[in-house]
């Protein structure tokens, strides 16, 4: 699926599919959300969950690497170079 027909989905066909086709890579917070990174076959996603409501809030998507960033002191490489 690409990035077009996957914004698409409703909010519920989104989380379906990322929970059966994503990768998981990392997570972050920011605004009292927990953001979990996956990468779906040329894309990136972003699932926004609010802690204080339990659910999720939102879904982003992008194809550029540039979005990852602020992901990239999270990823723990360690065990690559041992």
């Amino acid at each position: 699926m690409d990035i077009q027909r996957f914004n698409q989905l409703s909010e519920k066909g989104k989380s379906f599919f990322i929970k059966n086709n994503g990768t998981y890579i990392a997570t972050r917070r920011e605004s009292g959300c927990w953001i979990n990174l996956y990468e779906l076959s040329g894309f990136f996603a972003e699932v926004w969950f609010q802690l204080i409501d339990n659910k999720i809030v939102f879904i982003s998507t992008f194809e550029s690497l540039t979005n990852v960033d602020p992901y990239l002191e999270k990823i723990d490489i360690q065990d690559v170079f041992n």
